[in-house]
């Protein structure tokens, strides 16, 4: 996998993410896979006895669009080290990378790991089968939901990563610099398509009008473009349905944004408001898109 890094990075890229953060990815993965493969002993030593490794069984380890490569690692490498055999249902609009991982686990051993690729009755199918024995799945909350309760009627294990609606609270002793590039890349990076994005940003009052007005300049330098340009820091979002679902929460709220707005085929501009209300939409709804609301000062 490290030899063919680029590869993988290149086809990360397929999805509008930018290649700069592409190779990131991918250079993480290949950490992921070297940290698990230190963990495969059989057993470890405790002071009142042991702690066995127990495989599963059959695992099977479904995936969203936004990190591709990465969140396939993260799933299949700890369960490979557990003694599990995986199938990876890929996101349809980014199964690229997760073919090429799993042609080349295929030549270490072919029954390891198997790709199987398909919309979401392809998931439901994966997740009611009664020889897959565990479930993990990345992805939107109301299909997490769904696949808790298949697998409750089962007693089937999963684990669920879902949507998230994530705040960053700036104090008025921060320090300003440092400050402003977290917030800039937690609201922005990978074009806001993730779960952990800062979405919702409050500021103490004493320092609101500054840290905006700086937010706001430091954004509008972020690199707009192809995705396969090394300068590139935003790209398209995934697809038109993604980006669509963006925009008519850009269309939706009743004040302008300070900062972007604006639409050109799969690209967003990194959009700003200001002074929202905790009760709206953009403060409350996970957006997965370059849309930062920041909410009315507070006092401390």
């Amino acid at each position: 996998m490290a030899l063919r890094k680029q590869e993988f990075a290149d086809l990360e890229t397929i999805s509008g993410k930018p290649i700069a953060q592409s190779i990131l990815d991918v250079e993480q993965s290949i950490d992921t896979l070297r940290y698990f493969a230190k963990q495969v002993p059989n057993g470890r030593v405790c002071e009142d006895g042991y702690t066995i490794r127990e495989p599963m069984g059959v695992v099977g380890l479904i995936t969203s669009f936004n990190y591709p490569l990465l969140l396939t690692t993260w799933k299949m490498a700890p369960a490979l080290a557990a003694g599990n055999t995986c199938l990876i249902k890929p996101a349809m609009q980014t199964p690229h990378s997760a073919l090429l991982l799993g042609h080349i686990c295929n030549k270490i051993h072919k029954d390891a790991v198997q790709i199987v690729l398909g919309d979401a009755s392809v998931g439901k199918a994966l997740v009611n089968h009664p020889d897959v024995d565990m479930i993990s799945f990345t992805g939107s909350t109301p299909a997490g939901k769904a696949i808790a309760l298949d697998c409750a009627r089962e007693l089937k294990p999963c684990t669920l990563e879902l949507g998230g609606k994530n705040a960053a609270i700036v104090f008025e002793d921060c320090d300003m610099e440092k400050t402003l590039d977290l917030v800039m890349w937690g609201a922005f990076a990978n074009m806001g398509q993730n779960c952990c994005a800062i979405s919702r940003l409050l500021i103490q009052d004493s320092i609101y009008d500054q840290f905006v007005e700086r937010l706001v300049e430091k954004t509008r330098s972020m690199a707009i473009g192809d995705p396969r340009d090394p300068k590139t820091e935003i790209g398209p979002l995934v697809d038109e349905a993604q980006a669509t679902k963006v925009q008519r929460f850009i269309d939706a709220h009743p004040q302008k944004p300070i900062l972007g707005g604006n639409r050109s085929d799969l690209f967003i501009e990194p959009t700003i408001y200001s002074h929202v209300e905790d009760s709206c939409a953009l403060a409350q709804d996970e957006i997965f898109g370059p849309v930062l609301a920041i909410l009315k000062p507070y006092s401390v």
